[in-house]
Order: structure tokens, then C-alpha cells, then sequence
């Protein structure tokens, strides 16, 4: 909530805010490499652009990272579980690797109190009997 941020900080959701000012430390720290940053064209073409910084989005301006799904085409739950050291996913967001999900519940004997039934089994996965 942007009436509960804390001191010092900005919400994260996609707006540009001034390279100086009460951002400069923040902008110096993205131009000093110690946050991901990307150009505006990536960061407008890739929504998984969207965890960058955007260091001169406009004159003057810096893009903040959008990581609540504002800005068209973004994602509307980003992932982010890190990223294993691999320095080329540095500020890139993943979406949901499950969304579409399916499984399947094989019953392996013949004992119908040992397996579920097709009544309830629901969900991602389905009886094969």
C-alpha cells in the first residue's frame, strides 16, 4: 500500500521517478551496476523485463521495476525465486511454470478402499482404473 511504504523507499510499479532529488541514491545505485537494469525498449517489448531499472526511461527520468502486474502486458503475479547465480537472468521475472498443470492418479490394485474414486478425485489429476 502506498500510504504504508516505508521511509526511504518507492512502490515498485513500473513509474518513472527523477534521477535526483529524493532518488539519487537509488539512481546512483542502479548507474553504479548494483541493480539489474535493462533499456525502456526491453523493458516495453519483455515483461520479463519488468524487474529491471530502467536508467533513462525519459529525460531525466528513471523507470522503478514493476512488480505488481500495473504496466500494460506485465505479468499479474511475478515469480521471482532467484536466479541460481546466473548473472543473465539478473532482474528477470518468471512466470508461473504451472499454470496449465495436469496429472494423473493410476489405482495399481484392486482394493477400492486403498484408492481414491473418480468421484473425488479432482483437480489437476484424474482416475485411471
Amino acid at each position: 500500500m502506498r500510504t504504508a511504504l516505508q521511509p526511504g523507499t518507492a512502490p515498485r510499479d513500473g513509474q518513472e521517478v527523477d534521477q535526483t532529488g529524493i532518488f539519487a541514491d537509488l539512481y546512483a545505485k542502479a548507474l553504479a551496476g548494483k541493480l539489474p537494469t535493462c533499456t525502456e525498449a526491453e523493458w516495453q517489448a519483455d515483461p520479463l523485463n519488468r524487474g529491471c531499472y530502467v536508467l533513462t526511461s525519459s529525460p531525466g527520468k528513471m523507470r522503478l521495476p514493476d512488480d505488481n502486474g500495473v504496466q500494460p502486458g506485465s505479468l499479474k503475479i511475478p515469480v521471482k525465486v532467484g536466479d541460481s547465480g546466473d548473472i543473465a537472468k539478473a532482474g528477470k521475472m518468471g512466470a508461473s511454470a504451472l499454470p496449465n498443470i495436469k496429472g494423473t492418479f493410476y489405482r495399481t490394485d484392486t482394493n477400492a478402499a486403498l484408492a481414491r474414486t473418480s468421484s473425488v478425485v479432482d483437480g489437476a489429476f484424474e482416475l485411471l482404473t
